[in-house]
């Protein structure tokens, strides 16, 4: 028998689900570009591609696109 010298697991989304948490911070950044909120039942599948892509689907479901510097401002 051989030893595990590594464990890999999958903690985001498996062990705990994040997705209340990621929405309701890019929640807090459209509210303060003065933007509605998007429904968490509706952005799960706006997760998962990292908090800069996050914002960009948050902005352009409203239409606004938002260049690197904008996101490094919100």
């Amino acid at each position: 028998m051989t030893s595990a010298r590594t464990v890999v697991f999958d903690l985001d989304g498996t062990l705990v689900d994040t997705a209340p948490d990621l929405i309701n911070a890019l929640n807090f950044v459209l509210g303060r570009e003065g933007l509605p909120p998007v429904p968490l039942h509706s952005a799960r599948n706006m997760i998962g591609a990292g908090a800069r892509r996050l914002i960009e689907r948050g902005l352009e479901l409203e239409g606004r696109t938002a260049g690197l510097e904008d996101i490094i401002r919100l």
